[in-house]
């Protein structure tokens, strides 16, 4: 059977310009409840746009590292005020300073068993607290094989 792409998240800019004060990473929401209930092989591609960049224009910090991870979701309407998710990853693909520049693209797969939803998340990463943040721009969609 032929399989569908979900796009479940546009080209978008992430902004970690904030971690020299919060602390050395930063996860952030990219989607969640994507339904995969109905599929037997999941693989998701993830692109980095372009290489980061600084608050200041300037190259990503040396050591920074941005990691896109897949996780369980299982959203309910009967307690939709509460988040039902792990922080184990089903997956993950790593971009780093230094390896990587964009445009780029990396693909992970999801083994079964599968779950019937999963959250995207974006992670930021600095090695030296004193660094600057970074912006990051990217894409992912999840392919889906019934």
């Amino acid at each position: 059977m032929p399989g569908a792409i979900l796009r479940v998240v546009p080209k978008s800019t992430f902004d970690y310009t904030g971690l020299s004060t919060m602390g050395p990473s930063l996860l952030l929401l990219g989607a969640k409840g994507v339904d995969i209930s109905q599929e037997r092989e999941i693989n998701v591609t993830v692109r980095l746009h372009s290489t980061p960049i600084d608050q200041y224009g300037n190259p990503w910090p040396s050591g920074s590292q941005l990691t896109v991870s897949a996780r369980l979701d299982a959203p309910t309407d009967e307690d939709s005020q509460n988040d039902f998710t792990t922080t184990n990853d089903l997956g993950y693909v790593a971009f780093y300073q230094g390896t990587d520049t964009g445009p780029t693209v990396k693909v992970f797969s999801i083994s079964p068993p599968l779950t019937p939803f999963i959250r995207i998340y974006v992670k930021g990463q600095l090695t030296q607290s004193w660094l600057h943040g970074f912006v990051a721009t990217i894409s992912v969609d999840v392919n889906v094989k019934s």
